[in-house]
């Protein structure tokens, strides 16, 4: 009898999802090169958009992480999430 391969990924499951999500969420937010408490609207929208893009946003607990971290409300995020995402932004 063949034992089964070893697998090239190793699960960890040590790690709940609320701290995944926390960290990707701190991730974004540094990589922007900003603090949450002088950020303009637009880099926040341009956050919510990347996070959304990614599909953290999807994830239970997500948005109201968002929210905390950028100090705005939940139903902002969802406001920023409808609005149209500025780095895809065409000028003529």
């Amino acid at each position: 009898m063949e034992l089964p391969k070893e697998s090239e990924y190793n699960e960890n499951l040590d790690n709940p999802v609320a701290n995944i999500i926390y960290a990707r969420i701190t991730d974004v937010i540094e990589q922007s090169g900003v603090s949450p408490d002088r950020m303009r609207m637009e880099e926040k929208v341009r956050i919510v958009h990347r996070l959304n893009e990614s599909g953290v946003l999807s994830m239970k607990g997500a948005v109201a992480e968002v929210a905390r971290q950028l100090s705005i409300s939940v139903p902002t995020v969802y406001r920023y999430m409808s609005k149209g995402n500025p780095e895809r932004r065409v000028d003529p």
